[in-house]
């Protein structure tokens, strides 16, 4: 599957989990998202809608600012990464 989506052209990204520093060489073809600020940096580039994702507004239910205190993806990604 990896040798398709590099034949294809298609980027491809990895999410790094929290604690985890260090990525096989076969994922060096892959931009790693670090955490919540890359996560969010990477979907405003990759999403259609950009002007649609709205940052900390519990009525829309978007994406939540990596500084967010209590960010539901705190347990499993870097914040600031």
């Amino acid at each position: 599957m990896l040798e398709l989506a590099r034949q294809s052209g298609t980027e491809l990204s990895l999410l790094a989990l929290k604690g985890i520093n260090k990525h096989p060489a076969c994922h060096d073809s892959f931009e790693v998202l670090r955490g919540i600020k890359s996560l969010n940096e990477y979907l405003f580039r990759v999403s259609p809608l950009v002007s649609r994702i709205i940052f900390n507004n519990p009525e829309y239910g978007g994406l939540m600012v990596h500084t967010a205190p209590h960010h539901p993806l705190d347990g499993i990604l870097e914040w600031n990464r």
